[in-house]
């Protein structure tokens, strides 16, 4: 028997510093497991093994995804293993779910908080306090990546000079993926992909803008990506399930086609969705338009704006219900989410076809090729 892939479900997207700021990511998950259960009718009792990604997981114990599995109500006899592939971590689990007991039903999602980083005091364990200064230094170092000593910011401005995209370029598109976000709200579009779970019912997130604010607001990294051009910080999880194909006859189900890890130069880490999209098209035998729904995170417009230009797909074709610059980028949780609203989208719209993808430091890319069975 092969597993499928079952519709999943999200919480709403925390903003940095807001709703769910003093909750770590596990309780936020915990919430969303019996929803899920509840919603494609199935015991706990049932679960087989739980794969959780995380990214920032500093302060919240030895293994996270154990954490929100028991408080969620899976049993304490059903193992959980916690991935840190950075962003494509919610994503890559699919490769260890797909592995899992047929007869059982296996869990795999994403969960981060952004607000809950801690700051460090390095080294003074051993040395202890004494006369002068010690330097607190805020866990956001962690996204600086040790082998090229660049944060992703500074990878996105490499791709700025290489592929030469402007500045309104890119406010453009960051205008888009508000706009879409918002445009989805107000229809309901939602709906079937999210679920309020602890006080919170809609995502914090998306803004409105337009071009002239956008304009006005200053470089990060001493070229052209700002704060409204590339995606914001927040705190959410994304949980989904695979099972035999038989086991929930009532609802749409999707094969996974193929589950890829992508590896690129670090410094062009922005780089790999194109790079992972065009192998998947010449594995699978696909051209462009035979795929309905794309989704490709967007850590930075520019990121995604050179992903387009690499793989010659529209604009129109990808994001439709705005990205991470509107949504927000909680790490180890976005390729989660991106999964769950490629599922809704494809049966909102009975689309065969889905593929998404996401880059991640170090230039690991992670790709899914959905295809809908019913």
């Amino acid at each position: 028997m092969t597993l499928v892939l079952y519709p999943g479900i999200r919480s709403p997207m925390g903003r940095f510093g807001g709703h769910f700021q003093n909750i770590s990511p596990m309780r936020i998950m915990a919430e969303l497991i019996p929803i899920l259960a509840n919603r494609l009718g199935f015991s706990l009792e049932e679960s087989g093994e739980v794969f959780f990604g995380q990214c920032r997981q500093a302060g919240h114990g030895p293994n996270p995804a154990r954490s929100a599995a028991l408080w969620g109500g899976i049993p304490e006899h059903v193992p959980c293993s916690t991935l840190n592939a950075a962003c494509p971590s919610g994503l890559l689990v699919l490769r260890s779910a797909l592995a899992g007991e047929p007869n059982k039903v296996i869990w795999a999602g994403g969960m981060d908080s952004m607000s809950t980083i801690p700051y460090l005091l390095k080294g003074c364990r051993f040395s202890g306090f004494k006369m002068g200064n010690r330097v607190l230094e805020d866990g956001w170092s962690d996204s600086i990546d040790p082998v090229i000593q660049m944060g992703m910011g500074q990878t996105a401005e490499e791709i700025v000079g290489a592929y030469q995209i402007d500045r309104q370029e890119m406010d453009r598109y960051a205008k888009l993926s508000q706009d879409r976000a918002i445009k989805t709200e107000q229809k309901g579009g939602f709906g079937g992909e999210r679920v309020a779970v602890l006080g919170l019912e809609k995502d914090e997130t998306p803004r409105l803008t337009n071009l002239e604010k956008l304009a006005t607001l200053p470089p990060v990294f001493g070229g052209e990506v700002t704060a409204g051009n590339a995606c914001s910080m927040a705190d959410a999880a994304a949980v989904y399930v695979l099972a035999d194909q038989s086991r929930f006859p009532d609802s749409p189900c999707f094969k996974v086609r193929q589950v890829m890890a992508h590896a690129c130069a670090p410094r062009w880490m922005g780089l790999g969705p194109g790079q992972a999209i065009q192998r998947c098209w010449r594995e699978q035998g696909l051209n462009a338009s035979d795929i309905g729904v794309y989704e490709i995170n967007e850590a930075f417009a520019v990121q995604v704006l050179a992903n387009l230009r690499d793989t010659d797909l529209d604009i129109e074709q990808v994001n439709q219900r705005g990205g991470a610059i509107a949504l927000g980028h909680p790490t180890g949780m976005s390729g989660a989410r991106l999964l769950v609203s490629a599922m809704d989208q494809m049966i909102e719209t009975d689309c065969e076809l889905g593929l998404v993808t996401l880059c991640g430091a170090g230039g690991i890319t992670g790709l899914a090729l959905l295809q809908r069975i019913r």
